[in-house]
């Protein structure tokens, strides 16, 4: 979870690696650090506690040093606290090697406690700092540096991403990978390397995305600039693939305070790029190139399986649903953060086509999950992804973009709708290869509307600030939906812990009188409801009676006409209503954002970069 950038060049490194690591800070922001080579060969250090706004403070303040090699690091904290000694580089014994490292290493207590008997101080309680002491110990047995490099790299247990700069090869970056992501940045004269591609500047023109069990050996001013090799030392040919389709990311917030509004307020345009090309709505039918060359397979697969964790979760929650109900599909969901052996069916695993969802395409859990299906079945292994190029993106054998841009603010927003958006358009593909496509107009009719659909739910912003005013000193908060809207009750609940940092929980509404209404207390406790005029709109009305005869505090989102509603609730917070059941969540979905937003807001909570938390979750 933490963020790579490392530089190669001809020009000052240490401005080049700030630029890097700040697009780089929704990785962690914990802490920060650079190492740099000087003129005269030597290591030079700067470490930093917060954001790598401080750490740029303190490199303005020295002598402007004019440094050609450098690698940095933004920390998302898993060993050791935050603190200056704890964050990135670290150092080996004698410092003249520096090294950052993404993943968790789960054998360094052991290999630690083996160097400290030969001899090594270490100055940190990270796992990541046995990483520079191995490299010492094997150059002290007298290996090269590159078999030295290797034979560290060989000894670890767990993930890791890994760049490495020494004094003693004061021209060489070294990388290396392992479940963690490392990509290289081709510019002129210039190499690149970095934890997400996205973060190249645009010099860059082509990228080689390192895979797992792969270290790279970069020289400057040679011919021959990068090898590419294994963990055994042979060479590898590596092909690199144009920047062109990755994207940038862009720091600018516009006229929003944050860029998670921001990125709520962009979701009519990404659920517009979302079904761009890819809906036929004269014939009623969808179209996906990214599904097209393997059709074939898909018919032979009974099953449809969704795998994934987090706001993935509850999209594939609301996809699983789409698939059985709207489709006749069968279809299962797996839990990636919580999937192992023990639930493996591998009868159903080898008839299936599984989509594994991750926003990054780095997810920890989710690329687990996919090893240990692939391990287990001949299950057919699709993706749901935000991200080109990444890890999940390369593994599987085919998929479907989401289209939502890159999303800055670490609680997700717009990718969450994508994310549902591109399932079920998957999932309705799916059905008209195997005769079970969607039935009515009112499906195709919706999408062609949605985005304004959507736009029309955002106008509910100012209304849901003024509401969420009177909730900030409400200690819990309960959400409760049926069907559909049990999906985005969790997600709801989700978005007030990650940014408001207030306890949420969310429920099926109809498991009310089985237990949360045990917590209704008028003081203490807002629940907000969440349900469409549906067959069982008046189920969910009594529900709502039932917490205010207790007199509780009750939100309402619904589409529902006002008067339809208890006078007697709080609040009452409306979406457009749509002809199609399956299309309600891209219009309550934002409403429930922005009450997060809005509530953090007022709290005075850091919304982009909530505590402890980090967008790319690459360790488990």
């Amino acid at each position: 979870m933490c963020g790579i950038f490392a530089y190669l060049g001809s020009v000052k490194a240490s401005a080049k690696i700030i630029a890097g690591l700040q697009k780089l800070e929704y990785r962690g922001y914990d802490s920060a650090g650079i190492a740099m080579i000087d003129s005269q060969g030597k290591l030079q250090l700067a470490k930093s506690v917060g954001y790598v706004s401080k750490l740029k403070k303190i490199l303005e303040s020295r002598k402007n040093a004019n440094y050609r090699l450098a690698i940095g690091h933004t920390r998302w904290a898993t060993h050791g606290q935050v603190n200056r000694r704890n964050a990135h580089p670290h150092l080996d014994c004698s410092r003249q090697i520096a090294v950052v490292h993404n993943g968790v290493i789960e054998n360094f207590q052991e290999l630690k406690t083996q160097l400290i008997r030969q001899g090594h101080r270490f100055r940190s309680s990270t796992d990541s700092e046995v990483i520079g002491h191995l490299i010492e110990e094997f150059l002290n047995q007298g290996l090269p540096f590159a078999a030295a490099f290797r034979r560290a790299l060989q000894s670890l247990v767990g993930a890791w991403a890994v760049a490495t700069i020494s004094s003693r090869r004061p021209n060489t970056l070294w990388l290396g990978r392992f479940s963690s992501p490392l990509a290289i940045g081709l510019a002129d004269k210039e190499v690149y390397a970095s934890s997400d591609a996205r973060a190249f500047p645009g010099k860059v023109k082509k990228i080689i995305f390192l895979e797992d069990g792969q270290l790279a050996k970069i020289n400057l001013g040679q011919k021959q600039k990068i090898a590419v090799f294994n963990l055994d030392g042979r060479r590898i040919k590596h092909q690199p693939i144009g920047k062109k389709s990755i994207g940038k990311i862009n720091l600018s917030r516009g006229k929003f305070d944050h860029f998670m509004l921001k990125e709520i307020f962009e979701q009519p345009a990404a659920i517009a790029r979302a079904l761009s090309g890819r809906v036929d709505f004269k014939k009623r039918s969808i179209v996906l190139g990214g599904l097209e060359t393997i059709k074939g397979e898909i018919k032979k697969k009974k099953f449809l399986g969704l795998v994934a964790c987090g706001t993935s979760y509850h999209a594939a929650m609301i996809g699983r649903l789409f698939a059985s109900g709207g489709l006749g599909m069968p279809s299962w969901l797996a839990n990636s953060s919580d999937y192992g052996p023990l639930d493996i069916d591998a009868y159903t695993l080898g008839r299936s086509s599984v989509f594994y969802v991750s926003q990054s395409g780095e997810t920890a859990d989710t690329l687990a999950g996919l090893k240990l299906i692939e391990k287990h079945s001949k299950a057919l292994n699709l993706g749901i992804v935000n991200v080109v190029g990444s890890s999940l993106a390369r593994r599987v054998k085919a998929g479907v973009y989401t289209r939502a841009g890159v999303e800055i603010g670490v609680a997700a927003s717009k990718t969450f709708l994508n994310q549902i958006m591109a399932i079920i358009l998957a999932e309705a593909y799916i059905g008209q290869l195997q005769r079970h496509p969607i039935s009515g107009r009112s499906f195709f009719s919706g999408l062609k509307t949605l985005d304004k659909k959507i736009a029309v739910s955002l106008k509910k912003s100012p209304a849901i600030r003024k509401m969420t005013r009177r909730l900030t000193n409400v200690d819990s908060f309960m959400f409760l939906g049926r069907h559909l809207a049990y999906p985005l009750a969790l997600e709801g609940a989700l978005k007030l812990k990650e940014i408001a940092y207030k306890f949420s929980y969310g429920s099926p509404l109809g498991e009310l009188k089985h237990g949360p209404l045990a917590l209704v207390d008028r003081n203490n406790v807002a629940v907000i409801t969440i349900f469409r005029k549906d067959p069982d709109w008046r189920k969910s009305i009594s529900n709502i009676q039932e917490i205010i005869a207790r007199k509780g505090r009750v939100i309402v989102v619904s589409d529902l006409d006002r008067r339809e509603i208890p006078a007697q609730v709080e609040s009452a917070i409306s979406f457009p209503r749509l002809n199609s059941l399956w299309l309600a969540p891209f219009v309550a979905a934002p409403i429930l954002q922005l009450f997060a937003y809005h509530l953090a807001n007022h709290l005075g909570r850091e919304i982009d970069k909530p505590r402890y938390l980090a967008k790319s979750v690459t360790v488990i």
